[in-house]
């Protein structure tokens, strides 16, 4: 187990870089009013933050590991029109234990569009299918 905790250790200051350019999967849906406008959706800012630090993860991790978000803070600060190419970046500021910190922003090809800040936690396969498994026979 130290020599995983090692690996995770090694993460500190690393980065990872994701772009895209805004798909009309990812425009925001939320209503009627908002939607012929095609801007980018903070859910799918979410997700691609998300998206980039698991794969930061998943250099290290060990067949039968992954890594689940435990806690997320975007502040989405402007809007993006689909078509934009976003880049954004990931840097690992803290771990303690199976837990790994991760900060971020994203930019447009005009400006800053978000910062982020999230944790996720590195579990195994195993444990996730026997908690859920324990919580399934709760289903009526």
């Amino acid at each position: 187990m130290q020599t995983v905790l090692n690996r995770f250790q090694s993460l500190l200051g690393q980065k990872a870089r994701y772009q895209f350019r805004v798909s009309s999967s990812m425009i925001w849906r939320e209503n009627s009013e908002v939607t012929f406008i095609n801007l980018l959706s903070t859910s799918a800012l979410f997700e691609s933050f998300h998206r980039a630090g698991q794969e930061l993860l998943e250099k290290i991790l060990d067949k039968g590991m992954t890594s689940a978000i435990v806690s997320s803070q975007i502040d989405h600060l402007a809007v993006t029109p689909a078509g934009m190419q976003v880049t954004l970046q990931v840097e690992v500021v803290g771990v303690e234990n199976n837990h790994i910190f991760f900060t971020g922003e994203a930019f447009d090809e005009t400006e800053k569009i978000a910062v982020a800040q999230f944790e996720r936690v590195v579990v195994g396969l195993d444990f996730l299918k026997r908690k859920a498994l324990e919580k399934a026979r709760f289903i009526f």
